[in-house]
């Protein structure tokens, strides 16, 4: 029985290798996501402490400029959060462009090992054939030297 070989199967490793590139930078992808909207809730800690001092601040007797540098702290905190805010939802539209281009890699590799299933089963049903012909060479020599 002769060995399979498939043909395609370099561009079969390749596409096996790309897709575990893309599966990596997804991965990246949500990572830098997770981290991102860590960034936003500490922002959004650091905003609703401040926001306790100042009130906290308004009971005691306090310096009006003390007031201020409080006020104008949390105001660069909102500022800081939204534009966090923008930068996770750049980096949720990366994850999902990387989730995408995974899936494409997946399918890629997927139409490849199915094109080598088929070439495998065609060559069994050929190694099937042969070994049918040897036998019935072999059963038809029986017969013809038995008479």
């Amino acid at each position: 029985m002769a060995k399979f070989v498939y043909s395609l199967n370099t561009i079969l490793n390749v596409k096996e290798k790309f897709e575990d590139q893309k599966r990596l930078e997804y991965g990246q992808a949500v990572s830098q996501l997770e981290k991102e909207k860590e960034k936003k809730k500490a922002l959004v800690s650091k905003k609703d402490a401040n926001i306790l001092l100042f009130k906290k601040t308004l009971i005691e007797n306090i310096e009006p400029n003390e007031i201020s540098n409080i006020n104008h702290y949390t105001e660069l905190l909102k500022r800081n959060i939204i534009a966090q805010e923008a930068v996770i939802t750049k980096a949720a539209a990366f994850v999902e462009q990387k989730r995408v281009e995974l899936a494409d890699a997946m399918k890629e590799r997927k139409k490849y090992e199915k094109l080598k299933e088929k070439r495998y089963e065609e060559y069994l049903i050929e190694e099937k054939k042969e070994e049918q012909k040897i036998i019935d060479g072999v059963v038809s020599y029986k017969h013809s030297n038995r008479g």
